[in-house]
């Protein structure tokens, strides 16, 4: 961290999200536990700690570090990160309600909508999720996860002809792009189950 020359607590915070970067979870929570060690109540921190210890499957300990973190600064991106836990979780009211407070933050991203739409989906209220993931698509038209999600929904509230659009875009996105990144494990298995979409949150 000294070789960096930054001022702390920028040093462990960098380094701990490289190694997230690098897809090195254990990496990564050591280093934010680390930092935090020096600085405990440093939310960039406790997010990135939060942040590892989803990408490693332990969702209890990264709500409770990501309640930490929110608890700590005002940055509603950690609410982004708090909501999609809860929907690992299977807490789709709780994440509902941190994902609206952070898009009214302004945290408008596709991040953002597509789990709100999870969460809504969850909390059977089709016509809202739909709406999120259509926001998800105007805001990352490469985002396949959401187009597929949004699929899913328009099926599930008989809207036939726009599932039918929707679908053959999404077909047609993944021909003509090859091997799409946003591209997810259930997309192509367009009529996927409630237990892959909360797959499909916990992988993004």
């Amino acid at each position: 961290a000294r070789a960096l020359g930054q001022p702390a607590p920028d040093a462990p915070r960098m380094l701990a999200w490289l190694a997230l970067e690098d897809g090195d979870a254990a990496h990564a929570e050591a280093l934010a536990r680390a930092g935090l060690a020096a600085f405990p109540r440093d939310a960039p921190l406790l997010h990135l700690l939060g942040k590892a210890l989803k990408a490693a499957g332990a969702y209890p300990a990264a709500h409770a570090a990501l309640v930490d973190a929110a608890a700590a600064g005002e940055d509603p991106g950690i609410l982004v990160s708090l909501g999609a836990v809860c929907i690992d979780l299977g807490r789709a009211a709780e994440a509902r309600e941190h994902l609206q407070r952070a898009i009214a933050g302004g945290q408008d991203t596709a991040a953002a909508w597509d789990n709100l739409g999870l969460a809504l989906r969850e909390l059977r209220d089709h016509d809202g999720a739909a709406r999120a993931f259509e926001r998800a698509v105007t805001l990352d038209p490469t985002l396949t996860f959401a187009l597929s999600n949004l699929v899913n929904t328009l099926r599930d509230v008989c809207r036939w002809d726009e599932a039918e659009a929707r679908e053959a875009e999404l077909l047609g996105r993944r021909a003509g792009e090859g091997e799409d990144p946003g591209w997810g494990p259930f997309a192509v298995a367009l009529r996927t189950t409630e237990a892959q979409q909360l797959r499909l949150a916990r992988a993004w």
